[in-house]
């Protein structure tokens, strides 16, 4: 594959490979810069699929404009070879970065997941869903500077779906619960992961543990997340709420928006929210009419009014007895 890009790109090393894709670091010798060069490996048994959505990642990577976002510089597409010209990042990915660091001080977890936020919040504008925010695909610059990366699921309203029928995309140690559901898709659905790559942070790994892809799936369905300051009692609740908002399984109760979520990080560590307490992930339900007259409540209040009623008859009877 590689010997069928241009001439003037100068091989320097492989940087990076998936199931789709082989990543090479090249040398344009026209301009003396450097970039990262995505080849589609076109050997693939689901090759068919992985060029529809390999195009159509060029297409959607093209819209976004965002220094938090991987930049693309080009693309070639023929019968003969297939890539994408990519900004070169000097770094590595955050899922390396952590696996060196083990855990991240509040301070670093809380700058990481504003700049992914606000990298997010520029692909939703555009109205994309990433749906693959994982620690993997995201580079964390020398400089500390965070890059999202990998638009290979990424869809939108009118984006083809190149997937199996039976088949869940995404990450399961990421995945919101709703899109083993097959619910519509929605912009919470990256806000939930981005809540886990959060939790990742600040504990060192993710929520569950178990090698079985199906069997994370129905944790992330039926479980909370853990909450992270019963993990490390030092963690203040208001950043625990970040999180347990962020991924609450019910998805009416998560944050509205990337803008809403960085704007909640902005000031979990000020005193203002000490002693903040727990986000409930329960909604008050209002009781309909019947289960209010079946109530308790209903039965102390229909008790208290017959006892007033009561004493202003007896008061009645009275005065009038004793007024003849």
């Amino acid at each position: 594959m590689i010997e069928k890009i241009p001439s003037y790109f100068k091989l320097i090393r492989k940087i990076g490979e998936g199931g789709m894709a082989v990543i090479y670091l090249v040398l344009d010798k026209r301009n003396n810069e450097k970039y990262a060069i995505k080849i589609l490996n076109s050997n693939n048994k689901d090759s068919h699929a992985n060029k529809k959505r390999f195009k159509q990642e060029i297409e959607l990577t093209k819209q976004v404009y965002s220094d938090k976002v991987i930049k693309v510089y080009g693309y070639e597409w023929n019968d003969k070879i297939q890539y994408i010209l990519l900004e070169y990042v000097e770094g590595k990915t955050l899922k390396d970065y952590l696996s060196n660091k083990k855990r991240l001080t509040p301070e670093e977890a809380i700058d990481i997941t504003t700049q992914l936020a606000k990298g997010l919040e520029a692909i939703h504008k555009v109205g994309i869903i990433h749906r693959d925010i994982k620690s993997s695909n995201i580079l964390i610059s020398s400089h500390g500077q965070v890059k999202i990366i990998d638009f290979g699921i990424a869809i939108t309203n009118d984006s083809e779906r190149y997937t199996r029928e039976d088949s869940v995309i995404g990450s399961p140690h990421y995945i919101a619960p709703e899109i083993s559901e097959r619910e519509k898709l929605t912009i919470l659905s990256d806000i939930y992961s981005l809540g886990i790559i959060l939790y990742e942070m600040i504990i060192g790994e993710t929520p569950y543990k178990e090698n079985n892809a199906a069997l994370i799936i129905q944790m992330h369905k039926k479980n909370d997340v853990p909450n992270v300051n019963k993990i490390f009692k030092n963690l203040p609740q208001s950043l625990a709420n970040v999180i347990i908002k962020a991924t609450a399984r019910n998805k009416k109760l998560r944050h509205k928006n990337m803008k809403e979520l960085y704007e909640d990080l902005s000031t979990c560590l000020n005193n203002s929210r000490i002693g903040e307490k727990p986000f409930l992930l329960v909604t008050k339900k209002r009781k309909t009419l019947i289960e209010f007259l079946n109530s308790k409540l209903f039965l102390i209040f229909l008790f208290s009014f017959l006892t007033l009623i009561l004493l202003i008859i007896i008061l009645i009877l009275f005065f009038e007895e004793f007024l003849w």
